[in-house]
């Protein structure tokens, strides 16, 4: 009865391809009403009500929509347009984009499909920087989502998982530093990310330490967290 039925797998990973390569050509070619358009910019250093305060004078355009996300890697603020068709969709689409680039520009890191681990990836391969990585609360999850990016391995030369002061001891932070300031402080963290540093002959170093929980550690709440970040000159901790 000339309708189209398509069918997919289930999980997301596993239709990508076949949506990007097969049905949507054949949907766009088989259907003709408005066409929509979308684009992401990722920030960060802004919570969902400043955006949407940086934003506020464009949502009085009738011809877009306008959408904010809490997310993992920030704050996302999604831009939708519609026209009859493709081009009509980017012409107001692009203008708009433009003023989202400037409103935002000391805030926006990505957008798209542009991901945080891609896009230090990418500063490091241009600077020729190596890193490596000593983490304990996070228990391995920063390594893991840099090796996310394919050919990570040009920069990241590896990662110590240190969940125990032995072996954070054992991996190059002195013993005296956990004593004095606890496993769980800027000081320790310091010293992971230049111990990590060192072992690995990497030109930058980060290392996590904090309380997972459920109970305070060392008299710290849970949630306390403490990295630090070590260059061959210097360390900085956040």
């Amino acid at each position: 009865n000339s309708k189209i039925l398509i069918a997919m797998p289930g999980p997301p990973l596993e239709l990508h391809q076949m949506w990007n390569t097969e049905v949507e050509p054949t949907l766009s070619k088989s259907l003709h009403g408005e066409i929509t358009l979308t684009r992401t910019f990722k920030t960060y250093g802004l919570g969902e009500i400043a955006l949407n305060n940086t934003i506020r004078q464009l949502s009085d355009n009738p011809s877009i929509t306008l959408g904010i996300y809490a997310q993992n890697d920030g704050v996302h603020l999604r831009l939708r347009a519609s026209g009859k068709n493709k081009r009509e969709a980017s012409t107001v689409l692009k203008p708009v984009s433009s003023e989202i680039m400037a409103l935002l520009a000391e805030n926006i890191w990505g957008v798209d499909d542009q991901s945080l681990q891609g896009e230090v990836g990418k500063i490091l391969r241009t600077l020729g920087l190596t890193l490596s990585t000593m983490e304990s609360i996070t228990g391995g999850l920063l390594a893991h989502t840099i090796t996310q990016t394919p050919g990570s391995s040009a920069y990241f030369k590896g990662g110590i998982i240190a969940y125990t002061n032995d072996l954070k001891i054992a991996s190059g932070v002195p013993e005296n530093t956990i004593a004095a300031y606890g496993a769980v402080s800027q000081a320790t963290a310091s010293a992971m990310a230049r111990a990590v540093a060192i072992r690995t002959g990497s030109d930058l170093g980060i290392g996590i330490t904090g309380v997972a929980g459920p109970d305070m550690l060392e008299g710290k709440p849970v949630g306390t967290v403490h990295i630090g970040i070590a260059t061959k000159d210097s360390v900085e901790t956040i």
